[in-house]
C-alpha cells in the first residue's frame, strides 16, 4: 500500500532509510497521472490525480491505452497496492445481503455507510477526499485485528476513474502473503 505520509515511509522501511523529512500527508493521496506521449498519440497509461479530460483540455484527444504495446510503468501491475489481507470488493446495492453481515472478521471501508455492527471507515462521495484518505485507511484496516478487508465499490465516473484503478489491483493482489483467504 502506497505510503502518504512521513510516517508510513517510516514504517515501512524503518532504519533502512535513516532520514524522513516531513512535508505533511500527501494532498492528492493517489500516485500521479501517466500519459505516454511517445508514439503519436496520447495514452494514459496510469490514472491518477489530473483526470482525462482536464489533460485533453490541454492537449486534445486521448487515444484508449493500448496495454500490449505500452511501456512498462510503475504501479500498472495486474496486482499492486495491496494489503496483506484479502481484499474483496463489494458492490453498494449489495451491502445489506445477509452473507455480508458484521461477523467480527470482515474490516469495512464505505463511502457513507458500512453495515450495522461493522468496523472500519467511511470515506464519503467525494472522489478527491475519498483518494486523499484511501492509503492510509487501508493501512490502518491492514494492522487490525480481522480476516479480510470488504470495499464498498465507489461509484463510476471519470473523477472515480483512479481510485477504481487502484481498488482493483488491490484486490487482485491482496492477501498474497495470507493463509486466512476466505
Amino acid at each position: 500500500i502506497s505510503p502518504t505520509s512521513a510516517l508510513h515511509v517510516r514504517e515501512e522501511f524503518g532504519d533502512a532509510v535513516p532520514l524522513v523529512l516531513d512535508g505533511g500527508a500527501s494532498a492528492v493521496g493517489l500516485e500521479s497521472t501517466i500519459v505516454d506521449l511517445s508514439r503519436g498519440s496520447a495514452r494514459i497509461l496510469r490514472p491518477g490525480g489530473i483526470l482525462r479530460s482536464q489533460i485533453e483540455a490541454w492537449i486534445g484527444p486521448i487515444a484508449d491505452a493500448d496495454s500490449v504495446n505500452a511501456p512498462r510503468v510503475s504501479g500498472a501491475l495486474a496486482a499492486h497496492y495491496a494489503p496483506f489481507k484479502p481484499l474483496l470488493l463489494i458492490p453498494a446495492s449489495e451491502i445489506d445481503a445477509p452473507r455480508l453481515r458484521a461477523d467480527g472478521q470482515t474490516l469495512w471501508l464505505g463511502l457513507e455507510r458500512i453495515p450495522d455492527a461493522g468496523r472500519g471507515f467511511c470515506l464519503g462521495t467525494d472522489p478527491l477526499a475519498y483518494g486523499r484518505a484511501l492509503y492510509a485507511a487501508l493501512r490502518a484496516l491492514d494492522e487490525r485485528p480481522g480476516i479480510r478487508i470488504a470495499v464498498v465499490v465507489p461509484p463510476d465516473g471519470e473523477a472515480w476513474a483512479a481510485i477504481h484503478d487502484r481498488l482493483s489491483r488491490a484486490a487482485a493482489g491482496s492477501g498474497a502473503h495470507s493463509d486466512d483467504a476466505p
